[in-house]
């Protein structure tokens, strides 16, 4: 069990600016934690009243000087990074967020400069690898997210405790350093070749929607989807349909009628996703990229 008034004052005595985060999950608390984060003693005191058990987040934004956090999902990513770039990575401030079972996973904490700052205006999430298959859920497995950058990011504090009981730990224990220029260089021709192909991979399905749609025009056997095939038509759908205004929970009825009525088997699909949907949904409604699902 996590103690919120401890890790957060290790975590303000190194300059973090910190929120509280569920210790059931990775989400934070408060819908404001990236404007109004906690900067000094007295505000964590005043959190760990209400929190006494969450772990931390330590938040940043984007501004030159500032923090910003690579997140490292995928195995071999950081090889991958050295590799491609000739470079080893940066001896910097860097957290294990799962020791353990996975001590791939890393936080690589950075400052920003100029040169991240004019090239990042957003936070990078949900940079995937699409050379792998889905998993359960019908997602691509996640390389890394580069947090900070935009309106707000956060990775989980060291001394933090995961669901299973593992324990966010520091790894290099060093001055933060300011991200290089040829990190950020790979980082932006990464993301830009992995939004490309998720771009194919959209129109891909688009055309498979309009195949479907006269398919059942003619009265032939609706189309097979892969599971892959099911989470990006499911994003299509949803993302044309917020930035209309479109409710909620609107757009996940009509995701599931287009479910039953587009994919062969679609009512079985429609239960067996239920809970996929209402996800995609929701994060829709808020506005989210669908590579991000």
């Amino acid at each position: 069990m996590s103690d919120f008034l401890t890790l957060a004052t290790a975590a303000i005595n190194r300059d973090f600016a910190v929120t509280p985060v569920d210790p059931n999950g990775k989400g934070g608390v408060f819908w404001a934690q990236y404007k109004h984060p906690a900067t000094n003693l007295s505000e964590v005191t005043q959190l760990s009243k209400d929190f006494p058990h969450c772990n931390v987040g330590v938040v940043s934004r984007r501004g030159i000087g500032n923090f910003c956090f690579l997140d490292i999902d995928g195995e071999g990513v950081t090889e991958q990074i050295e590799r491609e770039t000739g470079h080893r990575m940066p001896e910097t401030f860097v957290v294990q967020s799962q020791p353990r079972g996975k001590p791939w996973k890393r936080h690589f904490y950075f400052r920003q400069t100029p040169t991240s700052y004019a090239t990042f205006t957003k936070e990078v999430t949900g940079v995937r690898d699409l050379t792998t298959q889905p998993v359960a859920d019908g997602k691509y497995p996640n390389r890394y997210d580069f947090k900070g950058i935009g309106g707000g990011g956060y990775v989980v504090a060291p001394g933090s405790v995961r669901e299973n009981g593992e324990v966010y730990t520091i790894e290099h224990d060093r001055a933060i350093a300011e991200i290089p220029d040829w990190l950020v260089t790979w980082i932006r021709d990464d993301v830009h070749k992995f939004r490309s192909e998720t771009s194919k991979l959209r129109e891909a399905e688009k055309k498979k929607h309009r195949e479907a749609m006269q398919t059942k025009a003619d009265g032939k056997p609706l189309p097979e989807y892969t599971k892959d095939e099911i989470n990006i038509a499911l994003w299509n759908r949803a993302v044309s349909y917020a930035p209309l205004g479109t409710r909620r929970e609107t757009i996940e009825r009509l995701l599931r009628e287009q479910m039953e009525d587009f994919m062969q088997d679609g009512k079985r699909l429609a239960v067996e996703w239920k809970d996929r949907i209402h996800k995609i949904a929701s994060r829709a409604g808020n506005g989210s990229r669908w590579v991000s699902g």
